[in-house]
């Protein structure tokens, strides 16, 4: 049934929820055709809101999208995305940054969900990306070797960020626990405390993509640039496909979504700095 044969009521009505259900529920709406023909972006009370022929988007628990003014560039980056939808069938990696802004709303205010993404994020620097090196004999130790070369100094560079000590994984040992300390975590712990919510959710997607704490931190830092973290996440897929070759779709699929996931993250964090 397409939409044009709803009457105005159930139309408007549609429209105002649709926004939110889409992005919750991530629902597959081929049966239906473009609604909107309109995007926009507007102030009031001092808030931004971007908004389809006039209605508000709206998060998954039906909040109006409210996008901090001294992020308004970003706003007109949310307008973009929906305004360059071709259907009404939504998928998150359509949405980078309206997905990065409705959950930074979900975070506010939010103690419990909070200290769960805190728990979540901090789990990666146990076995982070950079902590986990391969064993001396594998590729004739030209990996490790590569390894040692690109990680260690980020390694370092955190560490003295920090003032903490990391512990690795050792390749030649095997898969053990890599249990950072209580104290590393205690510090860790009062850094993220010290993010608003647009930074932490901008964060959570940086460590969830890159598997790494330590190279999302240097990212939205701006120690890192999007494609170096990306460069670095892959280092090991990158060093095999340089020997054996790759498969293109596939390979080339993963690379562009870790970027989008990792540049999206970038873009976010570096405008709520504007919020501290």
């Amino acid at each position: 049934m397409m939409l044009r044969g709803i009457s105005l009521a159930r139309k408007q009505l549609f429209s105002r929820n649709f926004c939110a259900n889409a992005i919750k529920n991530n629902v597959k709406s081929d049966g239906f055709r473009r609604f909107w023909k309109n995007t926009s972006v507007s102030g009031e009370n001092g808030k931004v809101f971007v908004k389809l022929d006039g209605h508000s988007l709206k998060t998954p628990s039906g909040k109006k999208l409210e996008i901090p003014t001294t992020m308004q560039p970003l706003a007109h980056l949310v307008a973009l995305e929906w305004d360059r939808l071709p259907t009404s069938s939504i998928r998150p990696h359509m949405l980078p940054v309206t997905s990065l802004f409705s959950r930074a709303m979900e975070l506010t205010d939010a103690e419990n969900e909070k200290k769960r993404v805190f728990d979540q994020v901090i789990k990666f620097l146990d076995t982070d990306t950079v902590l986990v090196y391969a064993p001396a004999e594998e590729y004739e130790g030209k990996l490790l070797k590569e390894q040692q070369k690109k990680w260690l100094p980020l390694k370092k560079a955190f560490e003295e960020m920090f003032n903490v000590q990391l512990k690795h994984l050792d390749g030649d040992v095997g898969i053990i626990s890599n249990k950072q300390s209580i104290e590393t975590h205690e510090t860790i712990q009062k850094w993220l405390n010290s993010l608003n919510p647009w930074q932490l959710a901008a964060f959570e997607r940086c460590v969830a993509s890159s598997k790494s704490f330590i190279l999302s931190t240097l990212l939205l830092q701006g120690s890192l640039s999007s494609e170096e973290v990306v460069e670095l996440t892959n280092l090991e897929l990158c060093f095999q496909t340089n020997k054996w070759g790759s498969l293109e779709d596939a390979h080339d699929m993963d690379h562009h979504d870790l970027r989008q996931k990792v540049s999206s993250s970038a873009l976010v964090f570096q405008f709520a700095n504007t919020l501290n």
